[in-house]
C-alpha cells in the first residue's frame, strides 16, 4: 500500500478503496482505475494511473499471489483505522515517528521526490491528478521546504539502510 500510494500519487482514501479489479498489470507497467476519486467525482468520469515501477510491480504481483482477490476484495482488507495504526507502527519501528509522518504524506512524498528527480511539473500534475497548478505548486513548494529538516540521525540509518539493502533499487518514477 506504501509503494502504490507513493509511486501513483494517490490521495490515502483512493488506494485503502482500490479493489483487486481496479488493477491490471504485467511485468513491466499496470493500471491501476480509480472508480470514486475525488477529481473523477467532480468530472463524472474514472480516473487510472500508470504503474512503470519495478518494485510496485513486483509486490501487487506478491499481494495478487497471497491474497483471494475475488470480485470486490480491496486490496487492504482491514479498516482505514488499521492501515493508520500500521503505518504509524513502521514509523515507530524505523524510528521516524517524530518526523509526524501519515499515510497522506504518501502522496505528497511521491510528488515532492518526482520534482526533485526532474520530473517537469505538468506530468506530476497529471500524475496526481490535481485541478488547480496553484494548488499544486504550494504542495509541492511545501513538501521541498521541508526537505532540509528530515534528516535521519546517524544511530537510526544502520536499521534503514539494513531493510532498504533487502529492497531492489527504484526510480519511482512516473
Amino acid at each position: 500500500m506504501v509503494a502504490i500510494g507513493f509511486h501513483a500519487l494517490l490521495r490515502t482514501g483512493e488506494f485503502l478503496a482500490l479493489q483487486f479489479q481496479d488493477v491490471e498489470f504485467a511485468t513491466s507497467c499496470g493500471v491501476i482505475t480509480l472508480k470514486s476519486s475525488k477529481s473523477g467525482l467532480r468530472h463524472g468520469s474514472e480516473e487510472a494511473v500508470a504503474i512503470r515501477d519495478g518494485l510496485t510491480l513486483s509486490l501487487l504481483e506478491t499481494l495478487f499471489s497471497v491474497q483471494e482477490h475475488g470480485p470486490g476484495n480491496t486490496l487492504w482488507p482491514f479498516s482505514a483505522q488499521c492501515f493508520r495504526e500500521t503505518f504509524q507502527q513502521y514509523m515507530r519501528f524505523f524510528r521516524l515517528s517524530g518526523f509526524a509522518f501519515k499515510p497522506y504524506s504518501l502522496r505528497r512524498g511521491g510528488a515532492t521526490h518526482l520534482l526533485q528527480c526532474g520530473t517537469p511539473l505538468d506530468v506530476i500534475l497529471l500524475r496526481g491528478r490535481w485541478n488547480s497548478l496553484s494548488v499544486a505548486r504550494l504542495y509541492l513548494q511545501d513538501g521541498l521546504a521541508q526537505m532540509p529538516t528530515l534528516r535521519i540521525p546517524a544511530a537510526d540509518r544502520p536499521r534503514i539502510d539494513f531493510w532498504a539493502s533487502h529492497c531492489p533499487k527504484t526510480a519511482f518514477k512516473p
